[in-house]
């Protein structure tokens, strides 16, 4: 497992340290100080084919929409072999969680687990999202949505239960109604 354990963090030592996070399967880097920025080469490591990058925690850093759907564009290729992505807390809206559903449309088979919990979809963003999940081939198996504020848009999905995409069904983590 990488944490990037530096006192200058953030996006400058994100750079430097690309070919170690390549090289490794798991990288933590939440609360590294990263920006948007740091998304575009993050995109490029993902879909590098000497990447061994199978899960990545970029939580708690302010990545917001414009990042994810940097983030998103490199899940979305088919050199993308990313397991395990963690965005809780990086201010991720209606678009960015659109730019993830669009990635699970894309390429739905290596994605299993996704938190995108403590972000702010509003309606329009889990209506994208839910959509992306109803993808034949969609492997997620894990979706946390806590303290996302998706519970008061639960109701109004027509037709469709939370408990029914995927193949095997995805297991969602929401808050209590």
């Amino acid at each position: 497992m990488l944490g990037l354990e530096v006192e200058n963090r953030g996006d400058k030592e994100l750079l430097r340290m690309l070919p170690v996070i390549k090289a490794s399967q798991t990288a933590t880097l939440s609360y590294h100080n990263l920006t948007e920025k740091s998304c575009e080469c993050l995109a490029s490591a993902l879909t590098s084919k000497v990447s061994n990058l199978k899960a990545l925690d970029l939580s708690f850093n302010t990545l917001k929409d414009s990042g994810v759907q940097l983030l998103a564009a490199g899940l979305a290729k088919p050199h993308c072999r990313l397991e395990r992505l963690k965005l809780s807390g990086c201010r991720v809206k209606q678009h960015g969680f659109a730019a993830l559903a669009k990635a699970l449309k894309s390429n739905p088979s290596h994605l299993r687990e996704l938190d995108l919990s403590g972000n702010e979809p509003e309606e329009s963003g889990v209506f994208h999202l839910v959509d992306g999940l109803k993808v034949v081939k969609c492997e997620l198996q894990i979706l946390n949505c806590a303290q996302s504020h998706v519970h008061p848009y639960k109701n109004n999905l027509d037709n469709h239960s939370w408990a029914e995409f995927g193949p095997a069904g995805c297991q969602f983590a929401l808050p209590a109604i």
